[in-house]
């Protein structure tokens, strides 16, 4: 074909076919991203705890030292090394572990509760200090 003949009807209907084809892939790509997108969002903000709000918790009934503690969720307790520590908590429980004043606190936030407080040397020994369950 030359330059100056037209395009036949039924080639530029295939033409505009696989444009809104394109066009309509293109939205559904775009659509199910923002979908997906957002719900891996969801599920990050889902998984983050308040740590002010788990202190202020905790400080209700137990003095805590003063320095910001490392807040450690336990996933798997069969995972974890420590028998004494082990014997202690329950999946999701969150340890509160002051580095400064060698104290773990353990907390229970499904009762809302303080399990247990342990006194540490180093990172390897664990020592019960107190059992009291409030």
């Amino acid at each position: 074909m030359s330059e100056d003949q037209p395009v036949p009807k039924r080639k530029r209907s295939l033409q505009k076919g696989a444009l809104l084809l394109l066009g309509i892939l293109f939205v559904l790509a775009a659509g199910s991203s923002a979908f997906f997108y957002k719900k891996y969002q969801g599920a990050q903000a889902k998984g983050k705890v308040d740590e002010a709000a788990l202190l202020r918790d905790v400080r209700r009934t137990v003095q805590l030292p003063d320095e910001k503690p490392t807040m450690v969720t336990i996933a798997d307790k069969d995972k974890l090394s420590n028998k004494v520590l082990a014997a202690s908590v329950d999946n999701q429980d969150i340890l509160l572990i002051y580095n400064d004043a060698k104290r773990l606190v353990v907390y229970r936030p499904s009762t809302h509760k303080v399990i247990d407080m342990l006194r540490f040397a180093d990172k390897s020994e664990v020592q019960p200090a107190s059992s009291s369950a409030r």
